[in-house]
């Protein structure tokens, strides 16, 4: 069960990038993923 709560969340998370890359521009992946799991206030 937990698997598939992982799978479910992991595809969430991808489409929320995608969204989000093509409304800001673009995703730093090396910043993703020093910030993952915490809480990073958005720079303007």
């Amino acid at each position: 069960m937990q698997e598939e709560i992982n799978k479910e969340l992991t595809m969430r998370m991808e489409e929320d990038k995608a969204v989000a890359s093509r409304v800001k521009g673009g995703v730093d992946e090396a910043k993703e993923e020093d910030n993952y799991g915490e809480e990073v206030p958005e720079e303007d």
